[in-house]
């Protein structure tokens, strides 16, 4: 739904952040909104969904050292998270 987040965040806190910043200006805004919800068709969202969730790593591959390290915390979260078998 990248038209809601972008009219969201247009009248909602990018309003707001220009009021509050008067070096940004709303084509500012409005550049930074599109290339993050309308231009990039590959955009994710990451969120807490709990006190003890897993946290996202990124950027995880550069520098190359830590894409071993973002593997590794993908497999061990998957094992702990398997769905259980079905009798």
């Amino acid at each position: 739904m990248p038209d809601l987040f972008y009219q969201n965040n247009i009248k909602g806190r990018g309003a707001m952040l220009c009021e509050r910043r008067p070096e940004i200006s709303m084509a500012m805004v409005d550049a930074f909104l599109n290339k993050m919800y309308r231009a990039r068709a590959d955009f994710v969202f990451t969120t807490r969904l709990a006190t003890e969730s897993q946290v996202s790593l990124y950027p995880w591959k550069e520098p190359k050292e830590l894409a071993p390290l973002a593997v590794r915390h993908v497999r061990t979260f998957l094992r702990a998270h398997r769905p259980v078998a079905q009798s």
